[in-house]
């Protein structure tokens, strides 16, 4: 017997880390289930040594995800970013219309506060805003972009 939504999850994070691959971070690898200390689905490490904890969302619940169950989400990947010991957590789920080989297109959500905490993953090199992390969405691709620019 097959199963389907285990199926789902693997050609899912296949795509994203294939995704990471061809953008030039090939220090990307798939992660084991860890029950309760689960550490994402990926981990990435860019060239700087910055360590990312990914957590992938596919199929239709994915591309329907309500506000709510983004920031649930987000939630779960912050706590797998604490487990892993990772610099920072990134929610990638599917969009509607892209499969796998374009994971690239799909969503990349993160909390704001990596990119202004200068201790943290710190895109912007700046302190943060406010106390209040808020979600920030953009493509994988962009991701790739920011990453790039930073670190390779």
């Amino acid at each position: 017997m097959t199963n389907r939504p285990k199926q789902i999850g693997t050609a899912a994070e296949s795509g994203v880390r294939n995704a990471f691959i061809a953008a030039g971070f090939g220090d990307c690898r798939r992660v084991a289930l860890a029950g309760a200390a689960d550490c994402g689905d990926l981990f990435v490490t860019a060239p700087s040594g910055t360590i990312l904890c990914v957590e992938v969302k596919a199929g239709r619940a994915a591309e329907t995800a309500s506000t709510a169950q983004v920031a649930e989400w987000l939630a779960e990947t912050e706590r797998e970013r604490m487990h892993s010991g990772a610099d920072m957590g990134v929610l990638v789920r599917k969009r509607a219309g892209y499969g796998a080989s374009r994971a690239g297109q799909w969503w990349c959500e993160v909390h704001a506060n990596p990119f202004y905490e200068p201790d943290s993953w710190g895109l912007l090199g700046i302190g943060p805003p406010d106390e209040t992390a808020f979600p920030i969405r953009f493509t994988l691709d962009d991701l790739f972009a920011m990453m790039r620019g930073r670190f390779l």
